[in-house]
């Protein structure tokens, strides 16, 4: 069990809720202030067990909303419009991590792709460039793989713009 899932049970237990609009009302019904963390995300600090817990807003939600559904291992807690600080109770939603993934904006996930794409390149830009002009000068393919320290295939999948487009 998640101390962060059994916190949330406990804040629904003592009549903690949110609304349909996303606001955090108390058990005495005052609204309770929320931040917003480094990553976009509204939550609050509540003592549980004798430490400070920060909770999400969206998790207490997607509770609310779906029960136990919301905690299981797989699943995780979505914003349908992919805007993390929008809790309200239509925009949360729970899924898969691929459906999370299909909720950012297309530009988002291609800049994530694309960051996660340049770290595992093997070759520069200057090297692609390199290796297509050297070919261009009739430099034979196993020659630019063995000074490159690859396989042929490589060589041919980067001049044909397979690869390293």
């Amino acid at each position: 069990m998640s101390v962060c899932n059994d916190t949330i049970r406990h804040l629904i237990k003592m009549g903690y809720k949110v609304d349909d609009n996303g606001n955090v009302f108390t058990p005495t019904g005052k609204v309770r202030n929320v931040d917003i963390d480094k990553k976009g995300y509204k939550r609050f600090s509540i003592e549980y067990k004798g430490t400070f817990r920060a909770i999400s807003v969206h998790r207490v939600v997607a509770f609310q909303k779906y029960g136990e559904e919301a905690f299981k291992k797989e699943i995780q807690v979505r914003h349908k419009n992919g805007v993390c600080s929008d809790c309200t109770v239509g925009n949360i939603l729970i899924g898969t991590a691929s459906d999370n993934n299909m909720d950012k904006p297309e530009h988002v996930r291609k800049a994530v792709a694309t960051k996660a794409a340049a770290s595992l390149r093997k070759f520069t830009d200057s090297d692609i460039e390199r290796i297509r002009e050297l070919r261009k000068q009739g430099v034979k393919l196993n020659d630019i793989a063995e000074e490159y320290k690859v396989v042929k295939s490589t060589i041919s999948y980067i001049i044909n713009r397979r690869t390293y487009k």
